[in-house]
């Protein structure tokens, strides 16, 4: 209709809705880009190519399992070396291509993640940031979230439990902080939906979180446990929603996540560098299902050009967010606003005498 006016969507500023939403963080790939660039890539796999990492016999095995899923990949061969091996078939293959892809994993991990020591001083702010709230949930599996939640457990030592905890007791998962309800109100509980580089599984012990002695360590750690022992990594970085949920389904921890937590998370809701793109609508549909008139608040970077423009994209967010559950309540706040994430708080401007 001719003079009709347009509806804008309302960029709030962090500070402004804070005080709203104080239960649940789910945190997806712009909140490690905020801290380091070098996460602002498509695919592991595409890395791994273009540093002439795959040859064309594994970039086979990709395509034959419809997967760019390290994860996927290495587990189908894994399983095929140890029928190979309890048939008594001599196989060289199967095991120098394990290998190999475990290799270019590895090598495209290193290359891609910063080491501790050139994040640091981004990891105070984003666990003060995270302590707001009383579950984090990371999509990530990169070990920024791990690190500043480490930070803060360190620098708040004896002032009562740990700041945070991801459930891991003695390296293995314990579903008994999912039923204490003390430790619920006393810690910040953290998740990993699609896993991360610190947890691994192998024949013997299972799922496990591999430790070291420092954090500058971690890494380290975490590539001398993929090279030094029969595991694999648990954390899902690429492939469809489909494809990703298989994965899950073949993980204990995945699995208790997805089924267990994502559904019982209670009242608001707060996304921070979250594209919400297809892929992984299947986190997306257990965290907003069912939850009546919750409040979801949705962080905008920039003008999202890349989607058409923050009106666009906030349009599409909205459809996808009420498509699942009609009754949300569903507020947008710009990801570089003060006070947010680890962005610093405004410094009040002090007018200068004349």
């Amino acid at each position: 209709m001719a003079g009709a006016k347009r509806m804008v969507t309302e960029i709030h500023n962090w500070v402004d809705i804070a005080d709203e939403f104080q239960d649940t963080l789910v945190l997806g790939n712009g909140a490690s880009i905020a801290i380091d660039s070098g996460f602002n890539y498509s695919s592991l796999l595409d890395k791994a190519r273009k540093q002439s990492l795959i040859t064309s016999t594994l970039d086979g095995l990709f395509d034959n399992m419809k997967s760019d899923d390290f994860e996927l990949v290495l587990h189908h061969v894994s399983i095929a070396e140890s029928i190979n091996r309890v048939l008594g078939i001599k196989d060289g293959k199967t095991h120098d291509a394990y290998e190999n892809i475990r290799t270019a994993l590895i090598q495209t991990v290193q290359e891609i993640h910063p080491e501790h020591g050139t994040v640091k001083h981004d990891l105070k702010p984003a666990y003060e940031f995270m302590q707001r709230f009383r579950t984090v949930v990371s999509l990530n599996y990169d070990l920024l979230v791990y690190w500043a939640m480490m930070l803060g457990n360190e620098e708040t030592t004896g002032q009562g439990p740990d700041k945070f905890k991801d459930c891991f007791v003695n390296g293995h998962f314990s579903t008994d902080c999912l039923r204490n309800e003390i430790e619920k109100k006393q810690s910040t509980l953290v998740f990993y939906p699609h896993g991360n580089l610190a947890l691994a599984a192998d024949h013997e012990s299972g799922e496990f979180k591999i430790a070291s002695g420092n954090d500058a360590s971690l890494l380290d750690a975490i590539v001398n446990a993929w090279e030094g022992k029969a595991c694999t990594p648990l954390f899902v970085a690429e492939g469809d929603s489909e494809q990703k949920l298989k994965a899950i389904r073949r993980s204990t921890y995945l699995s208790t996540v997805y089924r267990n937590v994502l559904p019982s998370l209670e009242g608001t809701i707060a996304i921070y560098g979250w594209s919400l793109d297809d892929n992984d609508k299947h986190l997306l549909e257990k965290i907003c299902k069912g939850k009546g008139k919750s409040k979801i608040a949705v962080s905008v970077h920039g003008n999202n050009e890349t989607n058409g423009g923050s009106e666009s994209w906030c349009g599409s967010v909205s459809r996808k967010i009420h498509n699942i559950n009609s009754d949300a309540e569903i507020q947008f706040y710009s990801a570089e606003s003060p006070d947010c994430w680890i962005h610093p708080s405004q410094e009040p401007v002090l007018s200068a005498s004349r």
